[in-house]
């Protein structure tokens, strides 16, 4: 297997959204992800499960990276979609980092068994031509390696 692992998936990167909570009859309380939310995992999933090609899951400590690339504003000028290719405008709007990181929880099971496997990771938010989510994946320690698939060869 080659490094990094690379999960990809074209379009306006989506981070984490929030927690819908509803109230059921009986006066408990449901939570589930918003609908949009929810789809965007269910892509992400898919786009997990295609990376792996049948390999068993990661059994070791990950570092993660995650880039997300999105559209330039149509209404930047010549000039600042220049400098915002160039990386010298950033993308300061939402989703946040943190919630772009929190979309990790949908390699749950796909990926790696939990996302408390993950001790080491990064976000970087940009702008691109080409919008997309990318997750690259490596074990944290080149030691590492020789634990990745331990559990599966049991």
């Amino acid at each position: 297997m080659t490094w990094p692992l690379v999960v990809e998936m074209i379009g306006h990167p989506r981070g984490k959204g929030a927690v819908r909570r509803d109230r059921l009859p009986n006066g408990y309380f449901v939570t589930h992800p918003d609908e949009k939310t929810a789809q965007y995992e269910g892509n992400l999933r898919l786009a997990a499960q295609k990376a792996m090609d049948g390999r068993p899951l990661f059994t070791c400590a990950l570092r993660v990276l995650i880039e997300a690339d999105f559209p330039i504003p149509t209404s930047f000028s010549g000039k600042k979609r220049r400098e915002a290719l160039l990386g010298m405008v950033a993308p300061t709007v939402k989703p946040d980092w943190d919630n772009l990181g929190k979309i990790c929880d949908a390699c749950n099971g796909m990926l790696w068994a939990d996302d408390k496997q993950i001790v080491e990771g990064q976000v970087i938010k940009r702008y691109s031509d080409k919008p997309l989510l990318r997750i690259s994946v490596w074990p944290h320690r080149a030691s590492d390696l020789a634990t990745l698939f331990a559990d599966a060869a049991q």
